[in-house]
């Protein structure tokens, strides 16, 4: 089987990319007079619809090809994007739920160079992708796309912007823009296979990818490509020397009071899940409520002790004698349980499976025109272990892993500590214990999402004399549902199953059940369901092709409209408690659950016109010293956005906010010599406020109790009243606009074939960031912006003003953002090595500075190595490197991404880090294909086999231990 491309030229603007010098010309047919460095999709080959980038534009993006993806060993493409593009600081891209495995993750976000994953635009083939809205979010919420919608073989490459590219991309591309690029004339297929599995434990990962294309009559082609990938998680006792129980382990050896103090460690609340106050161990662990109890004051001669545990192996019978004063179970349960870092079974990420398949038709019209129809689908399904671990307390957040979801009136609590009358305490006294229950990892309990993504899109191409263009209409839909099960409790309550000894939480689970086997089928069993559906449709009209003929060859022109809408449709959050066994409902014994939350819908319309130029103003023929080619590239942009919705549920008042930017990129590409290329561009970004930000406030203010200040002209305090205040939403609040300046080095030395250097500085700033203010924000910023406060009449004060009778404190276009980045990049290659083609490449990003006004009066503070910030911020350093080796039917990879190290945020781990920093670390992956032979005119099992593609993949994972 083999691939054909068929030659219809599209896009337009090769020239440029491909490094050519249109002035030299032979009877109208272009002639390349420098080597074309990256691999140029045949035009029409792809269903792209924007321009082919490539790694010399004046922009600075990151190209990957499919050459790239299938030696990488990735078994999809969120695993691609995570270790290969140093520009991303966003390790979030593969798990459906979180390491609880209670709650949604978002699939694919890519944060570039720190500014946040809603400021990344995904394309695919050039049209915006459909967002993935949770059913808990409102438009504030990030909504990023699904990826694993998308086979990986169908991939021709992936064009990466990590610069601010509204001018291109539209609304909300500030940080940058993905597009993802899908073959389309092909005839054949490709059929491959992947298993990849850590190389100390059988935890594997496996996909099958398959593409294939066919003629049919009247000139169409068939087109299909599919995907399955799967994955089963690490567990925690697969990484002991890295977990819970080595922090416990060194905390011994170093630190015990980390562990045994009756104080937790108040100046940092994450120290917490360590110490006492959430301490599970493989048996019960057990305290006195009160700070000064005794648990062996019974006990005649036995050392006093707040706190014990239940010894291993223990049934019952023996009394107070059987426990040992002041020993906590250091060891982890050998259970399943969401909350995985206290159990040795419990998963790190969770077991996820990727179902995608895509299926288009091209019709060719005639050698100038053709037109396609595709269809896309993509399911992804998650699972894992609902929790199992309970925390007898009276605290009202008793139960953690259940309390966001049915937790409904503040004070009530679902465990009560046991009380010292309960049959087995042998205390007498009240304790809590902190305890897993393995009887409770019942099968019917599970956490459960579930995310399908559809598409339909339908594109006509065409040519007119030298210009070439495209109508487009297309249409998605993403529709996410997120299931919970949950043990609540039992049908008579906590607390009277505990009195009644129905259930004895002293004993060791291992060895005997704290209830009968009757107690776990008969249960208040908790279920939450969470739906929610948002739609993406529009259509485009672009062109491409030569406007004037200069000296040093046309000005090529590509300009278009698009218009695009989604909608979010209502969803529903219903969380109900039944009966385990009837399916009635039922009350338990800490009230109701809460009334559903739906989020409310809305409606966002954008309307744009964009036009893109690159100008050849100087060309080799013209013989200019110093001046092989100097061509100027600009974009321009006007984009409407018009966002609908309403209040809330409960209010449907409506809100609309609307906005027309006007948005611009320039740039111009430099080459002295052939071995050398400078480039400078500046862009614009730009990011609508979400509903939330613009929703207005109604005064008397209800969003926050009333506050008090400090007035500093009259120099007295302020008691603001929630009359004198309005909070919330501001519907004169202007986009969020970025600026983004790149120099870019490339060198393409004649002496050293096949290698490629390139070095580029980056610079982004935002001056009109959105925050809210606080109310002594609004009054410190009187002077600068006097309508935020409004004052009485003068009344003889000394400062000659009145006082302060009103603060305006919503959201406001203030604050400043700030980046500074370099980035490296080196490809070698070396052709005929062994029968095959040797390539190294090298990719990495220095952050030289994330500055953030953190305060709307304060200076901006710098997030590069600073460790009061969240780690993907204050990384300096992040990069990867690749080698692979590609023969006829042999391939072999190496792949290793480095990890900057981390300063630590508190004192708390400095002691069980051995200093104040987790040390840098290097993961490794290998991996070998095989490509088994073509054959002519297969038959049975070779019709398979033919041209099939089989990797075998490890993650020998060697990092430096923290």
């Amino acid at each position: 089987m083999s691939i054909k491309h068929l030659p219809v030229p599209y896009p337009s603007n090769r020239q440029r990319r491909a490094k050519t010098d249109p002035t030299e010309t032979d009877e109208g047919n272009q002639v390349v007079v420098e080597g074309q460095r990256e691999e140029m999709p045949p035009a029409f080959s792809t269903g792209n619809l924007d321009l082919t980038r490539t790694e010399d534009d004046v922009l600075p993006f990151t190209v990957f090809t499919a050459r790239d993806i299938e030696s990488s060993g990735a078994v999809d493409l969120r695993e691609f994007l995570r270790t290969r593009l140093p520009q991303n600081l966003s390790d979030n891209n593969g798990m459906e739920l979180d390491a609880t495995g209670y709650q949604f993750t978002r699939n694919d976000q890519i944060e570039m160079r720190g500014w946040g994953a809603a400021e990344t635009v995904f394309l695919l083939n050039g049209r915006r992708m459909a967002a993935e809205y949770q059913p808990t979010d409102t438009d504030a919420g990030n909504a990023s796309p699904n990826l694993g919608g998308i086979p990986l073989a169908s991939i021709e490459r992936i064009e990466i912007l990590s610069s601010a590219g509204s001018a291109i991309y539209g609304a909300n591309a500030t940080g940058g823009a993905i597009n993802i690029i899908t073959r389309r004339d092909y005839q054949g297929g490709q059929l491959s296979f992947r298993y990849e599995t850590p190389a100390d434990v059988m935890r594997p990962q496996r996909s099958v990818n398959l593409t294939y294309g066919m003629p049919l009559m009247w000139g169409m082609n068939l087109r299909l490509a599919a995907s399955y990938n799967d994955n089963e998680p690490v567990l925690v006792g697969d990484r002991a020397d890295v977990s819970a129980e080595r922090f416990r382990t060194l905390a011994l050896q170093r630190d015990p009071a980390l562990l045994f103090s009756l104080v937790n460690n108040a100046s940092d609340p994450g120290s917490q899940l360590y110490t006492r106050t959430l301490l599970f161990g493989a048996t019960p662990n057990i305290k006195a409520t009160a700070a000064t109890g005794n648990l062996f004051a019974s006990l005649p001669g036995a050392p006093g002790s707040n706190f014990t545990s239940v010894p291993a192996g223990y049934v019952g019978g023996s009394g107070l004698a059987a426990f040992q004063p002041g020993m906590y179970n250091l060891q982890l349960a050998d259970v399943a349980d969401s909350n995985a870092v206290f159990s040795n079974k419990g998963a790190l990420g969770t077991s996820d499976q990727n179902i995608a398949f895509s299926l288009g038709l091209d019709k060719r019209i005639n050698d100038r025109w053709r037109w396609s129809l595709d269809y896309r689908y993509g399911q992804n399904e998650g699972q894992s272990q609902a929790a199992t671990a309970l925390r007898f307390t009276n605290s009202p957040f008793t139960y953690a892993f259940i309390a966001p979801l049915f937790f409904s009136a503040a004070g009530t609590v679902l465990h009560p500590n046991i009380p010292a009358a309960a049959p087995g305490n042998p205390f007498g006294l009240e304790v809590q214990a902190n305890l897993y229950d393995p009887s409770m990892s019942r099968p019917e309990l599970f956490n459960r999402p579930r995310n399908i993504t559809w598409g339909i899109n339908s594109t006509l191409f065409g040519e007119v004399g030298q210009w070439r263009g495209f109508l487009d209409m297309h249409y998605s839909q993403n529709n996410v549902r997120y299931l919970n099960h949950l043990f609540v409790e039992p049908l008579q309550g906590w607390n009277a199953a505990l009195l009644s000894g129905a259930y004895n939480p002293f004993l060791d689970p291992s060895v005997a059940a704290f209830a009968t086997p009757e107690f776990y089928e008969d249960y208040v069993l908790g279920r939450n369901i969470r739906t929610g559906t948002t739609a993406s449709y529009g259509s485009s009209v672009k062109a491409s092709g030569p406007i004037v003929q200069l000296p040093a060859g046309p000005v090529q022109l590509t300009a278009g409209v698009e218009w695009s809408r989604v909608d979010r449709s209502p969803t529903v959050n219903e969380a109900v408690f039944v009966n385990s066994l009837t399916g009635e409902p039922v009350v338990p014994t800490f009230g109701t659950a809460p009334p559903g939350s739906p989020q409310a819908p809305f409606v966002f319309n954008s309307y744009a016109g964009y036009a893109e130029a690159n100008v050849p103003v100087i060309g080799s023929k013209q013989a200019v010293r110093l001046v092989k080619r100097l061509e100027i590239f600009g974009s321009g942009r006007v984009d409407r956005s018009v966002r609908d919705g309403i209040r809330s549920v409960g209010d449907p008042r409506p809100v609309e906010y609307s906005n027309t930017s006007r948005l611009h990129a320039f740039g111009l590409r430099y080459v002295p010599v052939e071995d050398v290329a400078l480039r400078v561009s500046r862009s614009i970004g730009f990011k609508p406020p979400d509903l939330v930000q613009v929703t207005p406030g109604d005064p008397p203010a209800s969003t926050a109790p009333p506050t008090s200040a400090t007035d500093p002209i009259r120099q007295e305090p302020v008691v603001i009243t929630a009359s004198m205040y309005i909070a919330g939403g501001n519907p004169d609040l202007i986009p969020e606009s970025t600026n983004s300046t790149n120099i870019g080095l490339i060198l393409t030395p004649r002496w050293l074939p096949g290698l490629r250097l390139s070095l580029d500085y980056l610079e982004s700033t935002r001056e009109d960031s959105i925050f809210a203010l606080s109310a002594q924000d609004a009054i410190n910023l009187e002077s600068e912006i006097p309508e935020l406060i409004e004052r009485g009449a003068p009344d003889g004060n000394a400062s000659g003003v009145g006082p302060i009778t009103f603060v305006d404190r919503r959201y406001i276009n203030l604050r400043q953002v700030a980046s500074r980045s370099l980035d490296f990049s080196l490809q070698q290659e070396i052709r005929e090595v062994r029968g095959g083609r040797l390539l190294l490449t090298l990719r990495a990003t220095r952050n030289l500075s994330f500055k953030v006004q953190a305060t709307n009066t304060g200076p901006a503070v710098e997030q590069v190595r600073n460790p009061a910030v969240a780690p993907a911020r204050q990384i300096a350093w992040n990069g990867n490197a690749q080698l692979s080796w590609e023969g006829q039917r042999w391939g072999l990879g190496w792949n290793t991404r480095y990890s900057d190290s981390l300063l630590l945020s508190s004192s708390f781990y400095y002691v069980l880090q051995g200093g104040d920093r987790a040390p840098r670390a290097y993961d490794h992956d290998l991996n070998i294909s095989y490509r088994s032979p073509q054959v002519n005119d297969p038959h049975g099992l070779q019709w398979l086999m033919s041209g099939t593609a089989v990797h075998f993949g490890i993650n020998p994972s060697l990092p430096i231990r923290p």
